[in-house]
């Protein structure tokens, strides 16, 4: 997080400054919001990273709700990428999951940034700041009679320095 600090100056303007990067637990990153109970939290493994530099993120997953739920997961748990405000989906195709109990919580769900999502336009991981965030897609079991619902997580800032 990069967080806006200053200081007044003897003559009583303010003067503006950007602090350091601060690091924050994984506790302390919040979750997106909660679709029928179901959220999901986005962070990176680091703030910044440089160009041609793998950019990994990693997600959780918790079932706040009182049915399980079955997430369209793939071979990295997570079926769909928003980056920069576009949409991206996996193109390894969308696998059923196993469920997520009522209160269960899947962690450290690895989020890499590579070919394989795809959208309108290609993945561009250019240097300046990118905001990302992800999706959880999936159903309610079939026990609870619920359609599908789709979980977003919190969106977050990373850099990419040449």
């Amino acid at each position: 997080m990069i967080a806006k600090v200053g200081r007044i100056t003897p003559e009583g303007a303010l003067v503006e400054a950007e602090s350091q990067p601060i690091w924050v637990t994984i506790s302390e990153w919040p979750w997106g919001e909660a679709m029928e109970g179901v959220q999901v939290r986005l962070r990176p493994d680091k703030a910044m990273f440089e160009a041609g530099e793998p950019v990994s993120l990693k997600a959780d997953i918790y079932n706040g709700g009182k049915s399980e739920v079955f997430g369209q997961q793939t071979k990295h748990g997570i079926s769909q990428l928003q980056f920069d405000n576009q949409w991206y989906e996996w193109g390894g195709g969308p696998v059923l999951g196993p469920p997520i109990a009522p209160g269960g919580r899947v962690n450290d769900i690895p989020v890499p940034l590579d070919n394989i999502w795809m959208g309108e336009n290609k993945l561009n991981l250019s240097p300046g700041k990118h905001i990302i965030r992800v999706g959880l897609v999936g159903s309610r079991s079939q026990d609870s009679g619920a359609g599908a619902i789709m979980a977003v997580s919190n969106p977050v800032e990373i850099e990419i320095v040449p």
